[in-house]
C-alpha cells in the first residue's frame, strides 16, 4: 500500500535548516499523525509523502515558498527605540499590542540609536527546510 491523498498516516521526521541545524524532530517523542492533503502539514511535506510506503524513508528539500512562505514586508514594524526594553536583543521576541487590542509576538531584527524594526512574520518564514521522513503507518479513511 502506498500513501494517497486522504489517507491518515503516521510518520517520524527530522527537520533541519540548510546549515544542518535541527529545528524539530519526532524521533525522540511520538510519531505525528495527519491526513494527507487536508492542509494539516506544510504543502511541500504533504506532497512529498504521496507514493511512499510503510517503512520507506525519504529526504526532501522544501523551498520557503512551499513551507512557511517568504517574508511579508507589510509585517515589519518600525518603532521608536524608547518604546522597547533596553535589554531586548536582536533575535529576541516581544509581545506588542496592536491598535485593535490583539497581542502579537514580534522579533527584534534591527536596533539603532533612534529606531527599531520588529518582525511579525512567522519565525520560519523565508527559510528553506529539509526533512528526513519515515512512514510508520497508513490508514485508509
Amino acid at each position: 500500500m502506498v500513501v494517497e491523498k486522504g489517507h491518515s498516516i503516521s510518520v517520524h521526521y527530522t527537520g533541519t535548516f540548510d546549515d544542518g541545524t535541527v529545528f524539530d524532530t519526532s524521533r525522540e517523542t511520538e510519531v505525528i499523525e495527519f491526513t494527507v492533503g487536508a492542509g494539516q502539514m506544510i504543502e511541500g511535506f504533504d506532497s512529498a509523502v504521496i507514493g511512499m510506503s510503510i517503512g520507506e524513508s525519504k529526504k526532501i528539500h522544501i523551498n520557503a515558498a512551499d513551507a512557511y512562505d517568504e517574508t511579508d514586508p507589510s509585517m515589519l514594524l518600525k518603532v521608536s527605540n524608547v518604546e522597547l526594553p533596553d535589554d531586548l536583543q536582536n533575535g529576541e521576541g516581544i509581545y506588542v499590542q496592536l491598535e485593535n487590542g490583539e497581542q502579537v509576538l514580534m522579533t527584534l531584527i534591527e536596533r539603532n540609536n533612534c529606531t527599531c524594526v520588529l518582525d511579525a512574520n512567522y519565525p520560519m518564514a523565508a527559510k528553506d527546510l529539509n526533512f528526513d521522513i519515515e512512514i510508520i503507518s497508513i490508514k485508509v479513511a
